[in-house]
């Protein structure tokens, strides 16, 4: 990822604060009619149920006995399905606003400014970029650790310092079955650390093999007794310096395929 500009990241982080908290929110005159609208509707419907109801009232004892068992039953029927027809709205709103509620993402911000006033889309999408900012300047510039293979590259994974000394055994192993097994040293205590170094002394090398054995050396001490890690630089080296031994020491004959 290309990273930001210090001037960039200024900036943005200074549109930031148009709107802060604590704020002075806006008074929505829209809102309030609307509000007031429903709220005398509400009200008028209540009356104009009491007023039926009250009249309602005062006919009954007007009519006849039987008649009055037939309005009574009308009566208490009619409001009882207004009852029940206002909790069944009243119940399926509150389901469907459910529904609508869970169908929502809990990560979900509000990106367009259609989706809420313009102010607290500013706000918003000001505090995301911030937030965003601070997050990617937080994020560690260099994802690697002293001695081991960066992610995503092919020594991803690889300890140099252990890659390096796990070539030791495989060229013992392989110098032993070779002419050159005799200079190989069998005591562990004062073995030297490679077993090219008896060879190198010893001076049975060509000269060809004499430098990149060399190099090798250089590389095996300072990854057994250096007190830095290794680098890929050093691992690859060491991978290329084993490759040409092995390939030199087979043409010469010095070991067996």
């Amino acid at each position: 990822m290309k990273r930001p500009k210090v001037k960039e990241l200024r900036q943005a982080v200074a549109t930031t604060r148009r709107y802060t908290y604590p704020h002075r929110p806006r008074t929505d005159y829209y809102a309030i009619a609307r509000r007031a609208a429903l709220l005398f509707v509400v009200i008028l419907i209540i009356s104009a149920l009491l007023t039926a109801l009250y009249d309602i009232g005062v006919q009954v004892p007007k009519s006849t006995h039987s008649s009055k068992i037939s309005d009574l039953v009308l009566i208490l029927g009619a409001y009882v399905a207004v009852i029940l027809i206002g909790i069944s709205i009243m119940i399926s709103r509150r389901f469907a606003l459910s529904k609508e509620y869970t169908s929502i993402p809990k990560g979900y911000i509000p990106i367009q400014s259609t989706d809420v006033p313009q102010p607290a889309f500013n706000l918003v999408s000001n505090e995301y970029d911030r937030v965003a900012v601070i997050a990617h300047i937080s994020q560690p510039r260099h994802r690697t650790q002293q001695g081991w293979g960066r992610p995503g590259t092919p020594h991803e994974n690889v300890h140099f310092r252990t890659s390096i000394l796990a070539t030791i055994p495989a060229l013992e192993s392989t110098l032993s079955s070779g002419p050159l097994s005799s200079y190989h040293s069998t005591h562990s205590r004062s073995s030297p650390l490679s077993p090219l170094t008896p060879l190198l002394k010893a001076g049975v090398l060509p000269p060809p093999i004499v430098a990149v054995a060399q190099a090798y050396e250089q590389i095996l001490q300072r990854a057994r007794y250096g007190v830095d890690e290794p680098t890929e630089r050093d691992y690859d080296d060491m991978v290329r310096y084993v490759a040409v031994l092995m390939g030199m020491l087979e043409r010469i004959g010095a070991v067996r395929k």
